[in-house]
């Protein structure tokens, strides 16, 4: 199946310009316009110092009316760098990506008549403005244009180049699941493989969670994994060591201050530069006995359930909200205390999400799902049920 629409060449340019002068022209000011003439060697109606732009306009427009003429005109505009800007296509194609223009221009349907430069946040970008014959084009197609987009996926797909990167990427993706079935089947035990099964696609899920933008049909990834913590604490193997983390201030204070006291914290701000929680440490006693304000303080907000799953050579990691999952594992108490070193200039405390390409690798968000949802499911059908 071939194109849906053809490329502008040069006999359709000029059936353009006989169809869209005025478009064309629209914008061209009052001394381009006379250039024109110039070039058309035109007798003007007025002096030139007298005509009118818009008198001018008209008066052109009506003398481009004949092949030769079409010809000129195609030739002052080639010239002249006249385009179309990507914002004069998003009025048209609002849906139009930078990877679709950049499709288009590799396929000669939207080429770049030249760039300018544009400064942004300390950086000089080459802006494109496209030649405005294709755009032209590619307007008077507009039902054809989703058309045009699949055939040129389909050729770009079968290019050398993309071939080569989708051979290489089935490669990773297969070395990955090799290096991952070659794990889990290290470990002899079925209870223990389905354990370690389960904690691989756990830690791919949980750098889903922290990997944006998600699919708006995506699970609760932290829910997910909140499901298989539990699973594993279910199994009592010794793969699964619980441990408890309470940081240097673990709880949360949440306080409203009444508007006397608001007043007075305002004015210790002035003088003392106080946060609010600086201003209730030190009137503890007179704000908890205001009847006015409202002081919740959150035990243990900021710890941490820290399970390890695996053993010394092979160990997985995953942290857990103390408030979430206290009603798995009940009181951190009774755990180990450890220490924990926090991520330092990240969004998360602990993990991170998927790096460049990664996911790629391992073969997309659904891919990571099933493979969650079915060592989910082994892992359950091994594990006895909980006691009521």
């Amino acid at each position: 199946m071939g194109a849906p629409f053809a490329k502008p060449t040069t006999t359709t340019c000029l059936d353009m310009i006989a169809q869209h002068k005025a478009t064309l022209l629209a914008h061209s000011t009052k001394k381009k316009l006379l250039y024109i003439c110039d070039l058309l060697a035109l007798e003007l109606p007025q002096a030139k110092p007298k005509i009118h732009r818009d008198v001018l306009f008209d008066f052109l427009i009506a003398q481009i009316n004949s092949p030769a003429r079409y010809q000129l005109i195609l030739t002052y505009l080639d010239n002249s760098q006249i385009g179309a800007s990507t914002n004069d296509l998003k009025l048209v194609f609002p849906k139009l990506n930078y990877r679709q223009r950049r499709l288009l221009t590799q396929h000669g349907y939207l080429r770049v008549a030249y760039y300018y430069k544009f400064d942004c946040y300390g950086r000089s970008l080459d802006v494109p403005v496209y030649n405005y014959f294709d755009y032209f084009n590619l307007v008077a197609h507009q039902a054809q244009f989703p058309a045009l987009l699949k055939y040129l996926r389909s050729l770009q797909r079968q290019t050398p180049a993309e071939i080569a990167k989708k051979q290489a990427k089935k490669t990773e993706q297969q070395q990955f699941r090799t290096d991952y079935q070659q794990l889990v089947a290290s470990f002899a035990d079925p209870l223990e493989r389905a354990i370690i099964d389960l904690a691989f696609w756990t830690v791919q899920l949980n750098h889903l969670a922290k990997t944006k933008p998600q699919r708006p049909d995506a699970p609760d990834y932290y829910e997910e994994k909140a499901k298989a913590l539990k699973l594993f604490h279910q199994t009592k193997n010794p793969l699964v060591i619980v441990q408890f983390y309470r940081p240097d201030n673990p709880d949360k204070l949440w306080i409203q201050l009444c508007g006397h006291h608001l007043e007075e914290f305002r004015a210790a701000r002035y003088y003392f530069d106080q946060r609010v929680v600086d201003y209730y440490e030190d009137h503890q006693q007179l704000i908890t006995s205001c009847p006015k304000c409202e002081v919740v303080h959150q035990k243990d907000y900021y710890s941490l359930f820290h399970v390890k799953v695996g053993t010394t050579a092979t160990n997985f990691d995953f942290h857990m909200p103390y408030l979430l999952g206290q009603p798995i594992f009940g009181a951190g108490s009774q755990y180990p205390q450890v220490q924990q070193v926090e991520n330092e200039g990240s969004d998360f405390r602990f993990g991170r999400g998927m790096a460049p390409g990664e996911l790629g690798k391992i073969g997309g968000s659904r891919y990571v799902e099933k493979a969650f949802y079915r060592a989910f499911e082994k892992l359950s059908q091994l594990t006895p049920p909980t006691k009521a």
